[in-house]
């Protein structure tokens, strides 16, 4: 949440347009109405009213006029349109996608990693599972998925730590209650040494998880297969991962060479934006 406190900056108008932005992400499909959107940000109701309007006129929002609701705009197709480089990574994990998902039976992810949340880029299934909600563009907090927590378990202790501690503050913001199972979630996996989600996000499905590393071996995304328990039983864990850790490895050797992950957080600002 933004503080209407922050020192006044040159920049902040941009930075609270950007915050914004991040937050229509999060409801692709549903949109934001001004109050909740206002609340959820931390800003008044008048300021939110006045980016937006300029966003709009940049149609990098729309609006719904009849319902009242604020949704990403087209703009954001145009923009993330120029972020060269990454096209042959997202090609490769779609055909990753498909090949894991044909050889288990499960729902195969490709998630990119944007700061300390995660944006769902892939999603491969022979047959659909209404129940999982990690639609491609789907943007939240790295704990709240096994293939954000196989980020975390690549990160340094302490930046795990940090993104930890401000992913649950941020879900509490949300209302999402019992946080107490995404906590579990990677404590179990810390001990196992692969991300391992046995029902805590949602009940009926487990998931496993690895992380894939870019040229400098920082976590840009992960892989992730998903399914029901019987397919997809806790002390086959290991052996999913082993299967992951080996495309894992080619969808890294995809990865533009950038010094810094500015670049491949944009990716995954545009995935987020533009198919939500």
């Amino acid at each position: 949440m933004m503080k209407e406190t922050a020192r006044p900056t040159g920049t902040q108008s941009i930075e609270r347009a950007i915050h914004l932005m991040k937050l229509l992400a999060t409801r692709g499909k549903f949109g934001w109405g001004l109050t909740d959107l206002a609340r959820r940000s931390g800003l008044d109701k008048a300021t939110v009213h006045r980016i937006l309007g300029c966003l709009e006129a940049e149609r990098l929002v729309e609006r719904d006029v009849k319902e009242h609701r604020y949704f990403p705009g087209p703009m954001m197709l145009d923009l993330g349109l120029s972020v060269s480089g990454y096209q042959p990574l997202l090609d490769e994990a779609r055909s990753t996608l498909q090949r894991l998902s044909q050889r288990t039976g499960g729902v195969a992810f490709f998630y990119l990693r944007s700061g300390i949340d995660f944006v769902v880029a892939g999603r491969a299934e022979r047959s659909a599972h209404p129940g999982m909600l990690n639609e491609v563009g789907f943007r939240r907090p790295l704990i709240m998925s096994a293939g954000g927590v196989a980020m975390l378990l690549a990160m340094p202790a302490e930046q795990r730590d940090f993104a930890v501690e401000r992913n649950l503050r941020e879900l509490g913001d949300m209302g999402i209650t019992r946080l107490e199972r995404f906590e579990r979630m990677l404590a179990r996996s810390l001990q196992l040494g692969y991300s391992a989600n046995l029902e805590d996000v949602v009940g009926g499905i487990h998931s496993f998880s690895v992380s894939v590393l870019d040229r400098a071996g920082e976590p840009m995304g992960a892989i992730a297969l998903a399914g029901e328990p019987g397919r997809f039983p806790a002390e086959a864990g290991q052996k999913f991962c082993d299967l992951l850790a080996i495309e894992a490895v080619e969808l890294g050797a995809r990865a533009p060479c950038m010094s810094t992950g500015r670049a491949r957080g944009a990716l995954a600002e545009a995935v987020a934006m533009v198919t939500a």
